[in-house]
Order: C-alpha cells, then structure tokens, then sequence
C-alpha cells in the first residue's frame, strides 16, 4: 500500500502544533473493500465521509451570515435570517458530491514556506530533494 504525507495540526494549551505524517492511500476499489474489512464496511465507511463532508459543505452559509448591526440575537428578524441560512446550507448539504482531492490550502502553504525560510535562516540546506518534497505534497 502507497502513503501520502499530509499535514496535521492541534493546539496543546493554547499553542498551534503542526507535524507530518503518512496516510494509506488505495489504488483501486477492491483495495479500499479489503483495508476496510469487506464491502459492508467499506460502505459505512464511506457514507460516513459523505455525511461529514456534506455537512462542512452547508456550514459555512450559517457560519458566514452576516446579520446587520441593528438586529439581536433572539428577535423574529434575526430567527428569519438564521432560518433563510439554515436553509441555504441544508440544499448545499445535499447538493453535496465529492470533487476528490482537497489541495493543502493557504495555511499549510504558509506554514511549509516559513520552515523553508526558518532552515535558510538556521544554515540548512534547501536542496532539491527538499523542493520536490515540497512539490509533491503541494500538487507542483
């Protein structure tokens, strides 16, 4: 079985830590059924995937509503916002089909880009096998 590196991160007291490691990745849908301990399985397991990725999909059109100063937490204008959102977001939900892969976004490039100048800073070679890592883990 193949591996990717992928970037993980969690706060430990307050503090943002961020580390790779290797995650499986399948070729094909027969190795998906086998790591996943039959097709019944493979299954939940997907359709688990699709539920969260189809609620992150709706989520933000609530997270991101923009709800005039004038109008306060409780009163019918604001539940008659919050409700047209909460229905924006549930037809996204699912509407939802899976694009394949999410490409690393802004912060984990960032963050890749500030450990390539901190090992500059510390006398560290970049070399090239250091920008092909980079490369691959970024779709390059």
């Amino acid at each position: 079985m193949k591996h990717a590196v992928i970037e993980v991160s969690t706060k430990v007291a307050g503090v943002e830590q961020t580390w790779q490691a290797e995650a499986p990745q399948i070729d094909t849908f027969d190795e998906l059924v086998s790591i996943a301990g039959g097709p019944d399985k493979a299954l939940d397991w997907a359709n688990g995937h699709l539920s969260t990725d189809a609620g992150n999909a709706g989520r933000p059109l609530v997270r991101n509503l923009t709800v005039p100063a004038n109008v306060r937490p409780g009163t019918d204008e604001f539940n008659t916002l919050v409700q047209a959102a909460i229905g924006k977001a549930q037809a996204a939900s699912r509407g939802y089909t899976p694009q394949g892969a999410r490409a690393p976004g802004v912060k984990a490039k960032a963050a890749a880009f500030d450990e390539m100048l901190a090992r500059v800073k510390r006398g560290e070679a970049v070399d090239d096998a250091y920008l092909e890592t980079l490369a691959s883990q970024f779709g390059a």
